[in-house]
C-alpha cells in the first residue's frame, strides 16, 4: 500500500500524528510504504520519521520537492498561496516522482487523522478513473464567502489517485 503525504519542515509535528495514526491502524504495516514529499525538511525530522516507521516495519521514502515548489512560488502570487504552505502543490507532481511500478496511491493532507485500516480504500479498483474522493460538505454560504463559484467541490485532503492517469 502506497500513501503519499506532502509537508514542509513546519508541519512535521502534525504529520507525525498522521503517520502514527496510519501505522497504528494498519493491519499489515510491513506492506506499507509512506512517500513523503518534503520541502526543506531537516535531517533530524527525517530521522525521527524513519525511526517511527522502523518500529512498525513499514517503509518510508523521502522526495525533495524544493525545485518544484520554488518554481511554483515564482509563478503564483495570490492571497491564499501567501497565507498557506506552497507544498500543497506537490501533489501535482507525485506521480512523476514515484516509481513507475506504482499504479495508484492514497494522498492524505498532513493534518489528517486515520481511524481505520486504509487497505479497503487502497484496494478499490479505479479502472480508468483518475481520482476517487468525497464531495466537500462546506455550506454554500461559506463557499461564496471564500469566492468559490457555484458547483460541486471535492475534498482534496484525502484522495485515491491513479498514478498512471494523473
Amino acid at each position: 500500500m502506497d500513501i503519499c503525504i506532502a509537508t514542509d519542515n513546519n508541519y512535521v509535528p502534525i504529520m507525525s500524528v498522521l503517520i502514527l495514526s496510519i501505522l497504528d491502524n494498519t493491519n499489515k504495516p510491513q506492506n506499507l510504504t509512506l512517500h513523503i514529499f518534503e520541502y526543506g525538511m531537516s535531517y533530524n525530522n527525517k530521522n525521527l520519521l524513519q525511526e517511527m516507521s522502523n518500529k512498525y516495519n513499514a517503509s518510508i521514502k523521502f522526495y525533495s520537492v524544493d525545485d518544484y515548489i520554488d518554481n511554483i512560488k515564482k509563478k503564483i502570487n495570490n492571497a491564499w498561496a501567501n497565507n498557506n504552505s506552497y507544498v500543497t502543490y506537490a501533489r501535482l507532481y507525485m506521480s512523476d516522482l514515484l516509481d513507475e511500478n506504482i499504479k495508484q496511491f492514497i494522498y492524505l493532507d498532513c493534518d489528517t487523522l486515520v481511524l481505520g485500516d486504509l487497505e479497503k480504500l487502497y484496494s478499490y479498483n479505479m479502472q480508468d478513473k483518475v481520482i476517487a474522493g468525497v464531495k466537500d460538505v462546506l455550506p454554500n454560504t461559506y463557499k461564496t464567502w471564500m469566492g468559490f463559484k457555484n458547483g460541486e467541490y471535492y475534498n482534496a485532503g484525502a484522495l485515491l489517485i491513479n498514478a498512471k492517469e494523473w
